[in-house]
């Protein structure tokens, strides 16, 4: 799982990884580097500022997951997160939408396939539920 780590970006290079996990900072990035873009600043197009709510905080929002996706299939159809961003992806061109939050932010995306590439913009490890830790565990594992 990298979390505020150096760059991964080019994980797609690295035929052993069996499990790629990114929390917060990568997901945006990610996507970028695949031909995407993101919405530059979330606050002007929700609204509101519960997704970045100040320096040190997070903010709580509700997560809809899509259904059939891999993350669904770990964290069930809805979730409530800690999050504290003001960038989210926008389009994704070799990723698939995997939640939104409520307003419609794009919150978590994953790569097609067998292999466990997962992104989520929210902060899983300020919560108890190890859901997506044990996942990327399991994947890691895997043989």
């Amino acid at each position: 799982m990298v979390v505020h780590g150096p760059s991964t970006d080019r994980h797609h290079h690295l035929p052993r990884v069996r499990g790629l996990g990114y929390v917060c900072v990568r997901p945006p990035r990610t996507p970028v580097t695949a031909g995407g873009t993101l919405l530059q600043h979330v606050p002007d197009s929700v609204g509101h500022q519960e997704h970045s709510p100040g320096p040190d905080s997070y903010g709580t929002i509700t997560v809809h997951t899509t259904a059939g996706s891999r993350l669904a299939s770990i964290i069930g159809p809805e979730v409530i997160v800690s999050c504290h961003h003001h960038q989210a992806v926008d389009e994704h061109p070799e990723y698939l939408a995997a939640a939104h939050s409520t307003d419609g932010v794009l919150e978590a995306m994953e790569s097609p396939g067998d292999r466990f590439r997962l992104a989520v913009q929210w902060h899983p490890e300020t919560r108890t539920d190890r859901q997506l830790f044990d996942a990327l565990v399991s994947a890691a594992g895997a043989r």
